[in-house]
């Protein structure tokens, strides 16, 4: 539903792409605009801007144009000019190419031009509806909720109550921090159609993600979600779906899902449901095998390394009689015991790998009275609509400026290795770091070396489930919260180790940190 307004209408963009048989109008128009390209890369963008500007009468459906030519009228500080010729391109083409940059001069401009942005949107665009949802969608991709809120409530406003309008709401709020403002939108939609998986889904993130609230009703809006791709990668077997049917006597197969940290997470429950099999095989990521193998002694664990490796050989295979999905583990866990627990520790690291990284650590550490924290600031994955989910080695200054505290590096994304000398060169505050464990693949070592920390500190990735379910005292940093207190909260249920802290979304980090910092500084205090 994030792309929901791509959902409108089949339609099919008419820019994505731009050559067509020699001659065609389509085909001049590329040969005109590539030489305009090549006159503003030699900086004679005065020169470019009259073949771009002729290209929007004679070519007017080439979009690429418009969009070059509203990059030139931005930079010229011309802002009204460049969103009216996007709004005008949007008339003939409504791809990312062109509701992404508009989406971004709208949000620049909003502070300053609102007024004559909606006289030029109320002038220019034919379908405006239609637009104020693309808007919308765009604006939330970027994480600019408020905006993307407020399209969605002007679309209200005009009498749209269409399921696109109500559900584009609920995934603002849901998004803001107000889950049941949210599932009461979701509810709303359901009554008028019963069989939306997607809106099913969502309920589901908000009472389980959100609210810790496990229900045998959103655990099975959960289990839908795998009708509609929600939970990849897909795997298709001639072997049945376990739905907690009596398996005392047959053997079940558990295969992957989503992420590493999902992995991790959704085993919490294996040692409850293993015993109910005959036999029990679990398949996971080829980087979980070592540490899965010695943490589920009475399970078969087999290391894989892609769905699409397995494709072949699932739809063949005879090794069992169920089959099911890592993330229903919790759901049959629930159903047979009637009540939702996560076991505080769950993982079993390695005690020579332990005993190697002790001595390793305590050599960079001297000060044996300091805490020994680790910390992760960030996601591999930091796409545009990620980012704003995630700090900045810089946002953590403050907080690594406490004393009796030994920070070390629990962040595996490309580029930390070069981050932490940059900020080290800032700050002068040295984190430690061992560029020999390879924390993104060798995740047995990194269970061991993080089996030294007195505390893990992270953002929202694999590092907290892999902490949380070693039982390490885990601190979890979320940046979307209905309130600005910013203060330790128990994590919800899924991470039994781990307390949160929540920021509302329109906070600075740094209002954040300073609260770790003091409930940091109270730890040592008490310990």
């Amino acid at each position: 539903m994030a792309r929901r307004a791509r959902k409108i209408d089949n339609l099919k963009t008419t820019s994505t792409s731009h050559t067509t048989n020699k001659g065609s109008k389509t085909e001049l128009a590329q040969q005109a605009y590539n030489k305009a390209i090549d006159m503003c890369k030699m900086g004679y963008t005065d020169k470019a801007k009259p073949i771009f500007e002729s290209l929007l009468t004679s070519a007017p459906e080439f979009t690429p144009s418009y969009i070059k030519l509203a990059e030139l009228e931005f930079n010229n500080k011309n802002y009204l000019k460049a969103f009216a010729i996007l709004c005008y391109a949007y008339n003939y083409s409504y791809a990312d190419e062109v509701t992404k940059p508009l989406a971004k001069v709208f949000y620049e401009l909003r502070p300053h031009l609102y007024e004559g942005m909606n006289t030029i949107i109320k002038k220019t665009i034919k379908n405006i509806s239609q637009f104020r949802h693309h808007l919308s969608s765009d604006l939330f991709e970027c994480s600019c909720l408020e905006e993307s809120l407020e399209q969605i409530e002007i679309l209200e406003e005009s009498g749209d109550t269409s399921i696109l309008t109500i559900a584009g709401k609920a995934i603002c709020l849901q998004k803001m921090g107000h889950p049941e403002e949210a599932i009461n939108l979701y509810k709303k939609i359901l009554k008028k159609e019963p069989m939306l998986t997607d809106i099913k889904w969502n309920i589901a993130l908000c009472e389980i993600q959100i609210m810790g609230k496990v229900t045998k009703e959103n655990l099975g809006y959960y289990r839908e979600a795998l009708k509609i791709g929600k939970r990849p990668p897909l795997r298709k077997f001639t072997i049945p779906l376990w739905n907690g049917e009596d398996i005392m006597c047959k053997r079940l197969l558990i295969y992957p899902e989503q992420g590493i940290g999902d992995e991790i997470r959704f085993v919490a429950h294996l040692n409850n449901i293993s015993p109910l099999a005959k036999s029990c095989t679990l398949e996971c990521a080829k980087k979980l095998e070592p540490l899965f193998k010695r943490s589920f002694p009475n399970v078969k664990v087999t290391g894989i390394l892609s769905a699409e490796f397995m494709q072949e050989y699932d739809l063949k295979r005879t090794d069992a009689d169920f089959c099911t999905p890592m993330g229903e583990l919790r759901y049959h866990d629930f159903i047979n015991q009637g009540v939702y627990k996560t076991p505080k520790k769950f993982l079993i690291a390695d005690k020579d790998k332990i005993g190697s990284w002790k001595q390793k650590i305590e050599q960079l550490s001297p000060n044996n009275s300091n805490l020994k924290v680790a910390i992760c600031w960030r996601s591999q994955n930091m796409n545009e609509r990620r980012i704003k989910s995630y700090s900045t080695l810089k946002d953590w200054a403050e907080l690594l400026k406490t004393e009796g505290v030994t920070f070390f590096n629990a962040n595996y994304a490309d580029g930390t290795v070069d981050e932490l000398a940059a900020f080290e060169k800032e700050y002068g505050i040295h984190i430690n770091n061992f560029p020999e464990l390879n924390q993104k693949d060798d995740l047995d070592s990194t269970a061991a070396y993080l089996s030294n920390m007195d505390l893990v500190i992270s953002v929202g990735t694999a590092v907290c489930e892999l902490a949380s379910g070693l039982g390490i005292k885990t601190w979890r940093i979320e940046n979307f919260s209905p309130n600005k207190d910013c203060s330790l909260k128990k994590h919800g249920f899924d991470l039994a180790s781990a307390m949160r802290f929540e920021k509302h979304y329109s906070q600075d980090w740094s209002e954040l940190f300073l609260s770790v910092k003091r409930t940091l500084h109270n730890y040592i205090n008490d310990n």
